[in-house]
């Protein structure tokens, strides 16, 4: 579950599906099984990273900032 933060970020990518709120990833490149398994954990692990490394949207507080000055 990822935290409420990033929910929304995930909900931006074209691999969400609104009506079952869940990330749907396929993958045919390869004529194994196996293989596109791989692929499909391969772009999953690329949407993690993505989601989590984005910039957080809320600014501090003034007295945030006067704790990080002092």
């Amino acid at each position: 579950m990822a935290p409420r933060f990033r929910v929304g970020t995930s909900q931006k990518t074209p691999q969400y599906v609104p009506s079952t709120h869940s990330i749907l990833l396929t993958s045919t490149i390869h004529r194994s099984q196996a293989q596109n398994i791989d692929e499909c954990l391969q772009k999953l692990h690329s949407l993690v990273l993505s989601a989590a490394s984005g910039p957080i949207k809320k600014c501090p507080s003034q007295q945030q900032n006067r704790k990080w000055k002092a």
